[in-house]
């Protein structure tokens, strides 16, 4: 028999028996799918992961209060650890290299209210370094300065959401006045609309100095986190270092106390993520390749008798 003959039997034996063939190829088409389909969402997962933490850079580092070591110990839960003067030694270059950027942060979700109408908004505080840090672009206006800052200066920038709430779409809100917790500050900028991450909505807050919203809005002596820009990406976990031990003198930790503070970055927070989808999506590609060699089994059995 040569093989026309068997294509043309196989053609046959196929046509004799439609209902046969179309569970057969049905059991097939199903257990490809599911394994490409398993894998196509275990990488759109890492990917939109990835692109999250991206908008960051793999040179951001961040401090947070409280630490992250597995020994127990009231210091853990700590959030009043950070202090401005922190931030202010991590920004002096001759204590640390390699830094060329940092912001204190503090945040405070409340209502703001302009030209009649009111928001539920995100305050941050921060300093003059953070749109460098955080790649904001300004619309309008400008974004405000290190001597603003220093000066308890009312001043706010808001994202693109606030703007269209507050002033319409296209509105120019520059120069007027914003309340927020019933003290007015003056628009000086607004910025461009830009996607967001795992940690923050530009578009939906609204940026004033962070010594004004210390003394002014919150009225606490501690900053809720330290951002950092790297110069070389590629001293990042050295940097990472060199900050831990500067702020471990800081704070006057001594040896066997835990610290009171964690220190973490970018690229250390992409490199953990990626090598946690990339085990879930082969746990996930196994678990549906398995599915698809029992279905295929089934489908020899029944193959297997038809033919017998």
């Amino acid at each position: 028999m040569n093989y026309t003959e068997l294509i043309s039997s196989a053609i046959g034996a196929l046509r004799g028996n439609i209902l046969r063939t179309l569970l057969t190829m049905l059991g097939i088409i199903i257990g490809i799918a599911s394994v490409i389909l398993i894998i196509s969402l275990g990488q759109g997962a890492t990917a939109s992961i990835n692109n999250s933490l991206s908008s960051f850079g793999t040179n951001t580092i961040f401090i947070s209060p409280g630490s992250n070591e597995s020994r127990q110990g009231p210091q853990q839960t700590q959030t009043d650890s950070l202090k401005l003067s922190d931030a202010e030694a991590l920004a002096d270059k001759g204590r640390i290299q390699n830094i060329s950027a940092v912001s204190a942060v503090v945040t405070k979700p409340t209502q703001a209210s302009a030209n009649g109408q009111s928001v539920n908004t995100n305050v941050q505080g921060v300093s003059a370094d953070y749109v460098v840090i955080q790649s904001l672009e300004i619309a309008q206006g400008e974004f405000f300065t290190k001597s603003e800052e220093l000066s308890l200066a009312r001043v706010a920038v808001i994202g693109s959401e606030v703007l269209t709430d507050l002033f319409g779409e296209g509105g120019s809100p520059v120069g007027q006045t914003i309340k927020i917790d019933n003290k007015s500050f003056r628009i000086i900028g607004v910025l461009i609309e830009k996607d967001s991450n795992a940690f923050s909505n530009p578009n939906t807050a609204v940026y004033v100095p962070v010594n004004t919203a210390m003394k002014v809005l919150l009225g606490q002596d501690y900053i809720s986190s330290i951002l950092l820009q790297a110069e070389n990406s590629d001293l990042v976990n050295q940097t990472v270092n060199d900050i831990i031990d500067l702020m471990i003198d800081l704070h006057d930790i001594t040896n066997g106390q835990v610290r009171d503070f964690s220190v973490n970055s970018s690229k250390q927070a992409l490199e953990t993520v990626g090598s946690v989808t990339g085990l879930l999506t082969s746990l996930l590609a196994g678990i549906a390749a398995i599915s698809l060699v029992v279905g295929g089994i089934g489908i020899m059995n029944i193959m297997l008798v038809s033919v017998t």
